[in-house]
Order: C-alpha cells, then structure tokens, then sequence
C-alpha cells in the first residue's frame, strides 16, 4: 500500500516486548530500509502514550482476533480514534469452540478481509473517546431501564 502511494512507514513499538521482538522489528527494518523506519519507543507514562496516539494514522495489534477484546492495548487504540489492522487470526481454544467475535468497525481483520489493502479504512479514524465515560453512561442507563436500585 505504500509503495502505491510512494510513501514511507514508520513503526512504532511501544511497551514492554517479549525475547526476540526487537531483533525481529530490526531485522524486518533493516530488510525494508527504503520503505520502512523503525523506532522503539519502550514503556512510556500514560500520559506520553495518549499523546503518542493521536498523532498516528492507525494501530496494528499482535493480539489474535478472537481475543482482541480482551486487549487493553486493542482498546486503547480505539479509544484514540485509531482504525486497527488485526492481522493475526491464529488462537484456538483448547477448550470449545468459540464463536467468530464481532467488534467496531474501525477493528479490521486482516486475514477475513481480503479488501483491507484497498486503504479505505485509513479515513476511519476519528476523534478520541473516554471509553470509561462511556461505559458509565451504559451503566447508568442499564440500572434506570431495569429500574434497579442501588439503595435498599
């Protein structure tokens, strides 16, 4: 997709890693240099990483789908506004079978959706939200619809 709209990626690497990621990040920079620029920005305050989102285009999660609500990582990007690319769709329960998850639109997996290197999902990204806000509000109209009262 870049090298169709002649531009450059930069990736950003952000948190704690596991053994091996930042060799591999290296190697695949290193692999790309005319394409891609690397920087590892390490763990970060909460307030440095907020405003480290908002300046990005998209997020890409190394979670599998089926987890990615799970992820705090996941949910952080969206709360910025960011479209995220999923691109790992690998996890198998050893337990059951779990259903094909449904998320927000501007979550896209990668692997069952062929049209996602069309770039149509780069102008999905929006204006941050307070999930926390949000959730609250959700709460608070849950309790008044059951009419369910928090004093006795």
């Amino acid at each position: 997709m870049a090298a169709t709209r002649n531009r450059k990626i930069v990736l950003f690497l952000a948190g704690r890693q596991p053994a091996g990621a930042l060799e591999r990040w290296q190697r695949l920079a290193a692999s790309n240099s005319n394409r891609l620029q690397w920087v590892s920005l390490g763990e970060l305050e909460p307030v440095a990483v907020s405003r480290y989102l908002q300046v990005l285009d998209f997020g890409i999660s190394a979670t599998p789908w089926q987890l990615a609500g799970k992820s705090g990582g996941v949910a952080t990007m969206l709360d910025h506004g960011l479209p995220v690319l999923v691109p790992r769709n690998d996890f198998a329960s050893r337990l059951a079978s779990l259903p094909y998850p449904s998320f927000p639109d501007n979550l896209i997996d990668v692997v069952r959706t062929p049209d996602w290197r069309d770039g149509q999902w780069l102008i999905m990204k929006s204006q941050p939200n307070d999930s926390v806000v949000l959730l609250a509000h959700r709460f608070l109209a849950d309790l008044s619809a059951n009419e369910v009262s928090l004093v006795r």
